[in-house]
């Protein structure tokens, strides 16, 4: 039995879409519960991933394995697991005249927080997760922690000279990440510009 509860208030998630060993994602009910049978290993070497998704709350999985020194015997018959709520953030991808800029990819980095033989871990790493822009140029996304400033996002397009954005204030390298304000993110405003390159040909030879 898996129970999901929310970091903040201690209180149950219900509607996330829980992954496991067994074929069919499940979801948890309104008590923040779901169940699935426990794995049978057919070696002695092992690895279970249980991973937790729904809108509004930052990814995350569970593992057990025998790299992290598990038995089977070490899964719990109960276990609860806590998400934290996510932080809205968006965008608008224009191009230099101040036209958006629709299809264009927003590819999220952040930092690895944790250690790789923990048991409970976020899906944050480098370039883990990607925005499309609409019609409108505009982006969204409402699952990255809190604490985003570390964050940077790379927006390419085709079209366009691929250009990394970041939060000011978060100690990034100014001369490789465009810095644009925090509460930009936050209100779904952060104005990201694109330029057009240089174009190029040539003849590639033996």
């Amino acid at each position: 039995y898996l129970r999901v509860v929310d970091a903040d208030t201690g209180q149950p998630v219900a509607s996330v879409k829980v992954r496991s060993w067994v074929k069919a994602a499940l979801v948890t009910d309104e008590k923040g519960w779901c169940s699935f049978p426990l794995p049978q290993p057919t070696s002695e070497k092992f690895s279970y991933r249980i991973t937790l998704a729904k809108d509004g709350y930052v990814a995350k999985y569970v593992t057990w394995s025998t790299s992290q020194k598990d038995t089977i015997k070490d899964i719990p018959a109960e276990y609860t697991v806590n998400m934290e709520k996510g932080a809205a953030i968006g965008g608008i991808v224009k191009n230099e005249k101040g036209e958006p800029v629709a299809g264009a990819w927003v590819i999220f980095s952040g930092p690895l927080t944790a250690d790789a033989e923990e048991r409970e871990r976020n899906f944050i790493a480098p370039n883990y997760h990607a925005e499309r822009t609409d019609e409108n140029g505009r982006w969204h996304n409402a699952e990255v922690p809190k604490h985003f400033q570390d964050f940077t996002f790379r927006v390419i397009h085709p079209d366009y000279v691929s250009v990394t954005f970041g939060c000011e204030g978060a100690g990034a390298d100014e001369s490789n990440v465009m810095l644009l304000p925090e509460k930009d993110y936050l209100s779904g405003n952060a104005a990201m510009i694109l330029g057009h390159g240089v174009e190029l040909s040539g003849l590639v030879v033996d």
